[in-house]
C-alpha cells in the first residue's frame, strides 16, 4: 500500500514539471476565465490563471521531433494611466498557434484597479482607453 502511495505521489509532482500540449493551455486558461469575476482580488484572479512559466510541446517543421518552448504566464503585464486612474493589465494566452507563436489577437486582457479585477477583454480594455 506504501508504495502505491508513493508511486501515486510521484506520478502528481512529475506531472508538475511535465510539458503541455497548445490545446491542454489554451483550454485550462479558457476554464479558468469562466471562475473570475469582477471585484476578485488581483493575487486571486492571478492565482485561478497562473503563475508560473509553462512549457509546450510544439512540432518541429524540420524534424519529427516536437521542441519545448516556454512561455511567460501571465504572457505579458503592463501599466496604464488614464486621467487620473492608473490600471495593471495582465495577458494570459488564450490562442496559440502550432510553432506555439502567440500573436496579440491570441491574449485575452485581465484588468486591475486598486488591487481589484474590473473586468476583462479587448471590448473591455478599449472601453477604459477611450475614458
Amino acid at each position: 500500500m506504501k508504495k502505491l502511495v508513493l508511486f501515486f505521489c510521484a506520478v502528481v509532482f512529475l506531472s508538475g514539471c511535465a510539458s503541455l500540449t497548445i490545446s491542454q493551455v489554451t483550454s485550462r486558461n479558457r476554464e479558468s476565465l469562466a471562475k473570475l469575476y469582477v471585484g476578485l482580488p488581483r493575487s486571486n484572479a492571478l492565482e485561478i490563471m497562473g503563475k508560473n512559466p509553462i512549457t509546450l510541446n510544439c512540432p518541429d517543421v524540420s524534424s519529427k521531433h516536437a521542441k519545448q518552448v516556454t512561455i511567460a504566464n501571465p504572457y505579458r503585464t503592463e501599466t496604464l494611466q488614464n486621467a487620473d486612474r492608473k490600471f495593471e493589465v495582465a495577458y494570459y494566452a488564450i490562442d496559440i498557434s502550432n510553432d506555439c507563436l502567440v500573436s496579440e489577437d491570441g491574449l485575452i486582457a485581465l484588468v486591475f484597479e486598486n488591487d481589484k479585477l474590473i473586468g476583462w477583454g479587448k471590448e473591455f480594455l478599449q472601453g477604459i482607453n477611450k475614458k
